[in-house]
């Protein structure tokens, strides 16, 4: 189930950004400007300390997009394609959120949008 996160900047900082998530899908639905991500972990950030608390995939939706900038760099015959840094910030002087989402080994995906769900499920 889909539930809207509230407070995407600290919900993200306090996740350490997705740092190390692998993406493992990528859906984008041109008509209903949204971007459907998939990880396989919201707490990579964290793995092999104390504060790790298991393995969580997610899907996150982007929705309302208005604007987007993907340019990845992988030979996706390798590992796949894993998030450096997932950084949110509210737009200036317009309603909604700029996000940029760095991958590795190369890339970003820069967008702005109205908001961002999550399913756990």
């Amino acid at each position: 189930m889909e539930k809207i996160i509230e407070d995407p900047k600290s919900f993200f900082d306090k996740l350490g950004n997705l740092h190390d998530a692998r993406i493992t899908a990528l859906d984008w639905n041109r008509e209903g400007n949204v971007l459907r991500l998939s990880v396989d972990d919201l707490s990579s950030s964290f793995l092999g300390l104390p504060e790790y608390e298991g393995r969580k995939p997610a899907r996150l939706v982007l929705r309302g997009i208005d604007s987007a900038k993907i340019a990845i760099e992988n030979d996706l015959t390798e590992a796949g394609i894993w998030i450096f840094g997932f950084e949110v910030s509210p737009r200036p002087g317009k309603p909604g959120l700029d996000v940029r989402i760095t991958t590795s080994p190369g890339g970003n995906i820069d967008l702005a949008c109205a908001g961002i769900l999550i399913d756990t499920d």
